[in-house]
């Protein structure tokens, strides 16, 4: 048996192959791969060892065996945990993809467009938004360096975006593990979010360990569809570095882990509404309301009962300023 190998372009590409020659017995032969095919030749293979048995007309057989390699691509430039970027100074590690529709633009202060986009940074003075003006049906997307997440155990990213605008479109939030060949969808936002700043948080614990490339993709829809992002981190479990320390200590959760009901205690001076969101790990909002404007020290109870086990946020965001919140666990 003689064995031509391709081997993959890039791990989990499945594009590798072998090709079989067969010498000596009297045909036909039959083949029975080790991955059940059934060909002589085999494609779409993944990187790994494929052995096969060739058995002729008369009954005898042989056995061989090829592997398939991945190609290794070197992810440049490497950025080691934790990291922090608000776009400051420039688009910092970031570039800005060159076969895509537009570029996205770092801006201070509202965008052109009124009635959509924000009117100031979340963090800082500079922020990065997606005009929609000229732009309606099409992509603009910022990719990221390669981040290091070798030594992590509960690696997360967390990032503002701000979607206001009666024709949202919508954030996409994708991740590869292949230097950029391959990319898996992990967070969308879609439609219009209210005018102002939000926190998401995404975990990345499947790919501790790994080395990983990051984009955002920004997908318009009509005119009126500004949307922006900033302040992004990227370390382990942010969930608590979401915070905003100076209130912090105002904020109490009890039980904690939680199994049916959860025991909220805020205490505020500044009378002001407050919507309140029950959050998961992957951005995903499970409840949510709205507590009226008062100063001093309110109660509340919130069922999570049917929340399933895992971390959760508890976001509290007022008329200004960043949001306030607070990790709390369901165990049952």
């Amino acid at each position: 048996l003689q064995f031509g190998v391709t081997d993959e372009s890039v791990a989990g590409a499945a594009d590798g192959a072998i090709q079989l020659g067969v010498s000596g017995g009297t045909p036909p032969y039959t083949f029975e791969w080790s991955n059940d095919a059934s060909s002589k030749n085999i494609n779409n293979l993944q990187a790994g060892t494929y052995v096969v048995t060739v058995t002729d007309s008369n009954g005898c057989s042989a056995t061989g065996s090829a592997t398939v390699e991945a190609t290794t691509v070197a992810c440049l430039p490497l950025v080691e945990l934790p990291y922090e970027e608000s776009f400051e100074t420039g688009l910092g590690d970031w570039l800005q993809l060159i076969n895509d529709h537009f570029d996205w633009t770092r801006n201070t202060g509202s965008t052109p467009t009124s009635g959509t986009g924000p009117e100031a940074a979340s963090h800082g003075s500079y922020y990065l938004f997606a005009e929609a003006d000229g732009h309606e049906g099409k992509k603009a997307v910022l990719e990221g360096p390669c981040f290091d997440l070798s030594t992590a155990s509960t690696p997360m990213l967390a990032f503002d975006y701000h979607l206001y605008g009666s024709e949202m479109g919508s954030l996409t939030f994708q991740v590869s593990t292949t230097a950029g060949a391959s990319w898996t969808g992990l967070y969308q936002i879609a439609g219009h979010q209210g005018n102002s700043w939000q926190t998401a948080l995404v975990d990345l614990s499947d790919y501790a360990g790994q080395i990983v490339k990051l984009r955002f993709i920004a997908t318009i829809d009509g005119q009126r569809s500004d949307l922006a992002i900033d302040h992004l981190r990227l370390g382990e479990d942010l969930s608590t570095g979401l915070t905003d320390l100076s209130r912090s200590s105002l904020l109490t959760l009890w039980p904690n882990p939680a199994q049916d009901r959860l025991q909220v205690r805020l205490e505020t001076s500044v009378a002001e509404s407050l919507q309140w969101q029950l959050v998961d790990c992957l951005g995903r909002a499970h409840a949510q309301g709205e507590l009226q404007p008062f100063a001093g020290l309110a109660e509340l109870e919130l069922a999570v009962d049917r929340l399933p086990n895992g971390f959760y946020l508890l976001v509290l965001q007022g008329d200004s300023g960043p949001p306030l919140s607070k990790r709390f666990v369901v165990q049952r």
